[in-house]
């Protein structure tokens, strides 16, 4: 079954030319970015031997006695993996929704944040707070090109 589930999924999905797209639909971006994953890989999932040393994820020595990941990015990863494998056991992969939750999270992983973020602040907003803050970024006085949560919350 979770081969089938795997086959399928690159059918379903939008292609890989949306992600650069800024005008397509927003939903259709963030499950489009799942079309970088290479499915014959990922068909063939083994365990991996354990070291309580090295890092699951990436196999480097881990600094930390409290996780076993060495960072950050490594566990997100993983998580990521988990929730893609369950996705795909459980045949919900193929609907729209977790296609996108999943593409979101794929999105953060990669470093890119989430695309859907975008979408949620209108670009009059976007202006206003630039203009509020003189065009400059308030980290490093550079021109401001985007803006993140500033403590208003």
């Amino acid at each position: 079954m979770f081969r089938d589930q795997l086959a399928e999924l690159p059918k379903v999905l939008p292609p890989v030319g949306l992600l650069d797209d800024a005008s397509a639909d927003i939903v259709e971006r963030t499950r489009a970015v799942l079309s970088l994953l290479d499915f014959e890989a990922s068909s063939g999932c083994s365990a991996i031997a354990s070291n309580p040393f090295e890092c699951p994820n990436c196999n480097r020595p881990c600094p930390s006695t409290r996780s076993p990941y060495c960072s950050d990015r490594c566990r997100e990863t993983s998580a990521f993996v988990r929730q893609f494998r369950n996705s795909v056991e459980t045949g919900v992969i193929l609907g729209v929704e977790r296609q996108e939750a999943l593409g979101q999270k794929l999105w953060f992983v990669l470093g890119g944040g989430y695309p859907r973020r975008e979408a949620l602040v209108p670009p009059k907003v976007i202006l206003k707070v630039l203009e509020r803050q003189g065009g400059l970024c308030e980290e490093c006085g550079a021109k401001a090109t985007t803006i993140d949560h500033s403590g208003s919350g």
